[in-house]
């Protein structure tokens, strides 16, 4: 990979911000469901129990990041499959500049 590209700068960058968001959101979990179970330890079938708690939430988030990470990683190793293919062929085009042909009308 390219270090002087900013493609690839840019998408890393957005890897670790992800990562981070995927750390934060993952130790937030944690400490909900901790609070859960000293609650539950606490009040036991005589506590109040929320429909709306915040796991779903924040167990969604973690989902996102880890979804968007994995995305990234692909699209970073598709760049670089690219890249390399491009360093072995240089003269060779994959992308088509020209309009496809149209098929006759029938009558």
């Amino acid at each position: 990979m390219s270090d002087e590209s900013p493609v690839y700068k840019f998408l890393r960058q957005e890897q670790l911000w992800r990562l981070r968001d995927a750390k934060e959101q993952g130790q937030r979990l944690i400490d909900i469901g901790e609070e859960l179970i000293r609650k539950i330890e606490k009040d036991g079938l005589k506590g109040y129990y929320s429909v709306n708690h915040d796991c779903l939430a924040v167990a969604r988030r973690v989902h996102g990041a880890c979804n968007e990470l994995w995305r990234l990683r692909t699209l970073i190793e598709k760049l670089e499959a690219f890249d390399k293919e491009q360093q072995n062929e240089p003269n060779k085009s994959t992308i088509s500049t020209s309009k496809p042909k149209r098929r006759k009308k029938k009558d």
